[in-house]
């Protein structure tokens, strides 16, 4: 992470003395990871730079107090600027362009102590889903005041439930899950498993023991349901429409096709969203934002030329035909495989 260290490197008259190194001083303060940050002998400046950059940026009242700055001293960096206002007690250093993780830390460090990040903003963070435009998610034991932002929860959350990922005190991957479960539909929750579990963050088993250490959660029925459902199983997918495919294969009774497969043809590589590969049928799956642009479609008609000269059937597929024209998808394919023999 970049700290701007600009604002602190020209002193107006009023801060000459926070410009000379403080002889003696030896102070420390918690920073949000739990770990003990000591300030030794330096000047104001280079002291509030130093813990800064351990938070992306972002400082709390108390621990510049903590370490010896003060209150006049904060009073005057907020009147030029070097310090901006966050929250209640909450500064960003020196600028507020802030980034996902720094405004994360702001909610942290606003709401202390006893907090985690949870819900979707601990999802995003653990990268199982995007961190959208709405509020920070944060949970504590306790009752907090409402602040603009930030999305407080009130709940327990024993220790085997907290870690500390890129800084900040986070709710488990498996708690993470648990809660969204609870407030999402059921399709989203299940990307959401898949995403963690093919980044290898966690597996059924560690979710099962979630689910029974909190059976209270709201989320432990749908997880459960999930979980002992043959909707999650070890094929590789990346989106909702090759989940939705799957499922529609389920329900159809066709046989699986395997996901994702990456197959050699004149010496060229392209991967397949879906393949049976004995009946040499090649089924992609068209979602609007991974086709829509003029180079893709060139690219999507050449591969399909490409398999239709190695001696594959290509077929595209998209959400609409297998909403709405599910039948006729079904006989299709049905066709397909039954025409196709063994290649050898």
């Amino acid at each position: 992470m970049e700290t701007n260290l600009a604002p602190f490197t020209r002193h107006s008259r009023g801060d000459a003395a926070d410009a000379r190194p403080m002889p003696g001083i030896c102070a420390s303060t918690r920073l949000l990871n739990g770990e003990t940050h000591t300030r030794s002998q330096e000047r104001d400046d280079d002291a509030i730079a130093t813990l800064a950059f351990h938070q992306e940026g972002i400082i709390a009242r108390k621990q510049l107090l903590e370490i010896r700055i003060g209150r006049r001293a904060i009073s005057n960096r907020l009147r030029n600027g070097r310090l901006r206002r966050q929250h209640p007690g909450v500064y960003a250093v020196g600028h507020e362009a802030l980034t996902f993780k720094a405004k994360t830390v702001a909610a942290a460090l606003s709401v202390a102590p006893d907090v985690a990040t949870t819900h979707w903003t601990s999802g995003a963070h653990w990268e199982v889903c995007k961190p959208g435009n709405g509020p920070i998610h944060m949970t504590c034991p306790l009752a907090r005041r409402p602040r603009p932002g930030i999305l407080i929860h009130r709940a327990p959350l024993p220790s085997v439930d907290v870690t500390v990922r890129n800084g900040i005190p986070m709710a488990t991957i498996e708690r993470t899950i648990l809660d969204l479960a609870g407030c999402t539909s059921r399709a989203r929750v299940r990307r959401i498993v898949k995403n963690a579990e093919f980044l290898r963050l966690t597996d059924h088993a560690s979710l099962a023991a979630a689910i029974d250490r909190h059976p209270e959660v709201p989320g432990s029925r749908t997880l459960a349901d999930l979980l002992g459902s043959s909707f999650l199983d070890d094929r590789r997918t990346r989106s909702d429409l090759e989940d939705d495919f799957l499922f529609f294969c389920r329900a159809r009774g066709l046989p699986l096709p395997e996901t994702n497969v990456v197959v050699e043809i004149a010496d060229r590589i392209y991967e397949v969203d879906c393949l049976w590969r004995h009946e040499r049928l090649a089924v992609e799956l068209d979602g609007r934002d991974a086709h829509s642009t003029d180079l893709t479609f060139d690219e999507d008609r050449a591969r399909d030329r490409a398999l239709t000269a190695a001696g594959w059937s290509p077929m595209r597929v998209t959400s609409t035909h297998i909403e709405r024209d599910a039948e006729l998808l079904e006989a299709e394919i049905r066709a397909v495989l039954a025409a196709r023999t063994p290649h050898r």
